[in-house]
């Protein structure tokens, strides 16, 4: 099961900054949290993984 120990540190943070975002994530399932986690995980380029965590918080927020 994926717990907050689990999530990257820059996904971390960007939770902590976003309380909307966080509580959406918080509620997703197991398997939507992970499908988020390894998109971003994926990314080669440092840029590319800080736009994808942007992306995610703002997709999350939009969700509620």
């Amino acid at each position: 099961m994926l717990n907050e120990t689990d999530l990257p540190a820059d996904v971390q943070a960007a939770l902590d900054h976003n309380d909307e975002a966080r509580k959406v994530f918080g509620g997703l399932s197991t398997s939507h949290r992970h499908k988020y986690l390894k998109w971003v995980l994926e990314a080669k380029k440092p840029e590319t993984r800080a736009h994808r965590v942007e992306s995610m918080m703002q997709r999350l927020a939009k969700a509620k």
